[in-house]
């Protein structure tokens, strides 16, 4: 099924709901690949909700537990996605699921994230975790790797394992961040401007008490300026090409005919 509505949550990140602590913190790393895989779907043209309540304090787990349940069933979700981490002593990846579209999804996404290097520990029978249980569309946890091993710690890199996370779930592939991020630069690169639009050069004549320049060209044609964007090239056995620029950078000269 191609699901176009995504619920999700980092896990724990509420009070009494914390993560396990070893080398690194499980909050920070859940949050930080759930924001990332946020991001890469809505660039994927995809509808998602975030189910993780942020700053909030709860009474219990449970508690915290069903709010994102209630949120996510609310939303329209077609597929909701939990980010965690392991901890325990063990390392690589593994995928909690119940439903037979989960399980699909999860087997994909254990398989993307074990092609980083992480050990693939499989899908595994999410029948006893409360959220998997309790939200009304196929349902994920994943638990990306172990907080407390070293090999797991050393190798990951957020940005890598969203991508994973997204390509398991969506089998679409998706950018790198610092692909999006050398394409917003691009973007934002000013046109070059140009100081002076005199035509320069050795074979650049100007016609005698006029502002035009005469340019012998390399292939036998010759080009009549009115400055360096803006001129006419007489062709020899060819139509004669006429360009434009307004000689402030807007892309080069430009072809008219």
């Amino acid at each position: 099924m191609n699901y176009t509505k995504f619920s999700g949550d980092a896990g724990h990140n509420a009070y009494p709901d914390t993560g396990a602590n070893a080398i690194k913190f499980e909050d920070n790393l859940a949050k930080e690949i759930w924001v990332l895989v946020q991001q890469k779907l809505k660039i994927l043209n995809l509808i998602v909700t975030d189910c993780t309540p942020y700053g909030r304090t709860f009474n219990s787990v449970s508690e915290s537990l069903a709010y994102r349940c209630s949120i996510a069933n609310s939303s329209g979700s077609q597929f909701h996605i939990c980010i965690h981490f392991n901890c325990g002593g063990g390392h690589g990846v593994e995928v909690y699921a119940i439903s037979a579209a989960g399980k699909e999804v999860a087997k994909r996404i254990c398989n993307a994230i074990a092609e980083l290097g992480y050990i693939n520990r499989g899908v595994k029978d999410g029948s006893a975790l409360y959220v998997l249980k309790n939200t009304s569309m196929p349902s994920i946890l994943i638990e990306c790797a172990f907080v407390d091993s070293q090999d797991d710690m050393n190798r990951y890199n957020a940005d890598a394992m969203a991508n994973a996370i997204v390509t398991g779930i969506t089998g679409q592939a998706v950018q790198t961040q610092a692909t999006i991020q050398q394409a917003t630069a691009k973007s934002l690169e000013p046109y070059p401007t140009y100081d002076e639009t005199v035509p320069v050069g050795p074979n650049i004549y100007q016609i005698p008490n006029m502002p035009f320049y005469i340019e012998k060209r390399n292939d036998g044609d010759m080009s009549i300026h009115l400055d360096r964007g803006n001129y006419i090239t007489l062709r020899k056995g060819g139509a004669p090409e006429v360009y434009w620029n307004n000689n402030k950078g807007a892309g080069g000269s430009k072809r008219l005919f």
